[in-house]
């Protein structure tokens, strides 16, 4: 009985924080040069994104070595379409 008493003030008072704080809090002020959800990269922030997408997509797939024989056409296709996602948020 003690410890579901104990588990029950600990999770209110893990709680009570972070409601109060969210509630109080400012919302964050954006920068004039950027939207209020996204923000402007540059070239060479877009592809260190992509580059860390695609190592992280990688690491997280854990392939076979049968299935590593296919990642370099994947890999390409995946550089290709972040290039061509590149070009339209530049026109």
């Amino acid at each position: 009985m003690e410890k579901h008493i104990l588990i029950a003030a600990t999770a209110a008072l893990l709680a009570l924080p972070n409601l109060s704080s969210t509630v109080l809090a400012a919302p964050p002020e954006a920068s004039e040069d950027a939207g209020a959800h996204h923000p402007k990269f540059s070239a060479e922030d877009f592809a260190a994104f992509t580059d860390a997408r695609i190592a992280a997509l990688y690491v997280g797939l854990k392939l076979t070595p049968a299935q590593e024989k296919n990642w370099p056409p994947l890999e390409m296709a995946l550089r290709e379409q972040a290039k061509a996602r590149a070009y339209r948020r530049m026109a």
